[in-house]
């Protein structure tokens, strides 16, 4: 097979479709196939990685964790709190572990750090939570960099520096290095320098599940959940058909695939089954559709040539059907939320039937809204919003909409509402509970309308 041609048909497409690429590795277990650069970047410009700095990140845990250094079920607060002179934390910051962090399932909705920040670690244990940790998903690089940070206290090195091992052992470049974020820390949620091939070799050892020429490097087990859907992603507004669930700092992708995720289409797409990893660089930060672009023209003209060829091993770690959920422990059970920007000081989830009703409490009214569980079923909104004349109360009404909910696992509810009337929009509901406590994502998509249904809360049963 003429695997360089291969490379430059894909090549052709992303031009075609006005990509602006920098680098591409085609790489087949441990063999680079092909690769292509463009002007000024070659095989040896070590590129910023943006956000696939945190499943380097991630390895580097796997690798304390094999090491024993540390557990996931370790709290993350215990790692600097004589360092920081840590006192009583909030609860919800206090029980955050290891895992919680990794699997971006933190007690934070909003960044605790900006540029305008100097103390970007001791931020992490200063700013308010507003949701339990371990419940919902929210996407977190602050979280991230206090990962990083957690591995120099746990190994007595920058975390780039204790996988330096195992980098050379995958043949990862020697001047490879993480930028510092302003209080001297590592920058562990998006400064990693190094080349295309880098990234490509960095994603086929998780693919590998941590063995690199008969030699384990990292835990298979650890790296086998990595690159698993451990936790649903898709529970929010943006219903995008790849988000198929997060590992440990890893994204899942339709079919059992993974990735690392770097702004600007800093990539690397590993293909159980196929034992394949494309690796790209690039810059497409402004274009909206560029990181899907890249995808399809993976899809299109890389992928046909490298079909499935172990069933077992893609299955392995491909998004597995809710079997059972919890709803028999909450049904009619009330939780009580702190305060929160919907407003919504109670509700209590019941079933009726193939359907639902969520009953509850908002800025002192009481509401209820039917759902169908796996089905939609049709209601009316039980908020009036502008009709004929818009924000006039006199000709407000309720929206007629679809509404269904779902068990995205065990313990997390997903009710997604579509107006389908005289305006059109959606909103996603999102329920995850924890022994007695409840974490609530509200996001929506509209113009106009759902405003009061968007943010974060915790609370626990009544």
């Amino acid at each position: 097979m003429e695997y360089q041609k291969i490379m430059e048909s894909f090549a052709g497409l992303a031009e075609q479709w006005k990509i602006r690429m920098n680098g591409c590795v085609i790489m087949q277990g441990e063999k680079i196939l092909a690769e292509k650069y463009w002007t000024p970047y070659d095989a040896h410009t070590l590129h910023r990685l943006y956000s696939s700095t945190k499943s380097l990140v991630a390895m580097a845990v796997g690798r304390l964790v094999g090491e024993g250094k540390v557990s996931l079920d370790d709290k993350i607060a215990d790692y600097f709190r004589e360092e920081l002179g840590l006192g009583k934390l909030h609860p919800y910051l206090e029980e955050t572990t290891i895992r919680d962090m990794l699997l971006m399932s933190t007690c934070y909705s909003k960044p605790t750090y900006s540029q305008d920040s100097r103390d970007w670690l001791a931020s992490y244990f200063s700013a308010t939570p507003d949701h339990p940790s371990g419940t919902v998903w929210n996407y977190d690089s602050c979280g991230s960099y206090v990962l990083g940070a957690m591995v120099k206290r746990a190994s007595g090195l920058p975390f780039d520096e204790y996988l330096r091992p195992v980098f050379d052992a995958i043949g990862i470049s020697k001047q490879a290095y993480c930028l510092e974020g302003p209080d001297g820390e590592k920058w562990a949620g998006s400064a990693m320098l190094a080349t295309t091939r880098d990234l490509a070799r960095a994603a086929m050892l998780m693919l590998k599940k941590g063995n690199w020429q008969g030699k384990q490097l990292l835990p298979y087990d650890y790296c086998r959940d990595a690159i698993s859907p451990l936790t649903a992603n898709n529970d929010d507004a943006n219903d995008y058909f790849r988000n198929c669930g997060y590992g440990y700092q890893i994204w899942s992708l339709p079919g059992g695939a993974f990735f690392f995720n770097g702004m600007g289409a800093q990539l690397a797409i590993g293909y159980p089954g196929r034992n394949l990893v494309v690796a790209c660089t690039a810059d497409v930060q402004g274009n909206p559709m560029g990181k899907e672009l890249i995808f399809q023209a993976i899809e299109q003209e890389i992928l046909p040539h490298f079909p499935v060829i172990d069933e077992a091993a893609r299955d392995e770690i491909m998004k597995k059907p809710v079997e059972k959920n919890i709803m028999a422990q909450i049904n009619g059970q009330k939780y009580l939320l702190h305060e929160n920007p919907m407003k919504i000081s109670e509700f209590t989830i019941r079933k009726e039937g193939d359907a639902g009703i969520l009953s509850y409490v908002r800025d002192g009214a009481k509401k209820e809204l039917r759902f169908g569980l796996g089905m939609e079923v049709s209601v009316l909104f039980p908020e009036c919003y502008s009709g004929e004349r818009l924000f006039s109360k006199k000709h407000e009404m309720q929206y007629r909409c679809s509404v269904k909910g779902e068990w995205l696992q065990e313990n997390k509810l997903l009710i997604r509402v579509y107006a389908e009337d005289m305006f059109v929009g959606n909103m996603a509901m999102c329920f995850a509970f924890k022994e007695n406590q409840v974490g609530v994502k509200m996001t929506r998509s509209a113009q106009f309308f759902f405003d009061e249904y968007q943010g974060y809360a915790g609370g626990q049963k009544a």
